[in-house]
């Protein structure tokens, strides 16, 4: 794996209980974690699998990297220009609300 750089990621230990009643329901992990029915012991675990699993694929840093795009930036940048003169709308707006034009 290290030869084609392919990033390996350890999943924790999940418990039976909670795993076979997500998969057995065909609920996510969201669904899950507001459920009484697992009580508090079954919603510990699972809060405590989902923030070991984040952390654990956040050391692989695979999705933190900057993408480069030209498509983006363009967007971004309309955005930007979009959200100034919206801003810019707002406070002649709000001026003439306060001097009652």
């Amino acid at each position: 794996m290290s030869k084609y750089n392919i990033k390996a990621i350890d999943l924790p230990k999940f418990s039976y209980r909670e795993r076979d009643y997500i998969d057995e329901y065909r609920i996510s992990f969201a669904q899950a974690r507001g459920l009484n029915e697992l009580g508090v012991l079954g919603l510990q675990r699972i809060h405590k699998f989902l923030k070991e699993a984040y952390a654990n694929i956040d050391q692989t840093e695979v999705w933190s990297k900057p993408v480069k795009s030209t498509r983006s930036a363009s967007k971004s940048s309309k955005l930007s220009t979009l959200a100034a003169a919206t801003a810019e709308t707002s406070a002649t707006d709000a001026q003439a609300v306060v001097s009652g034009k």
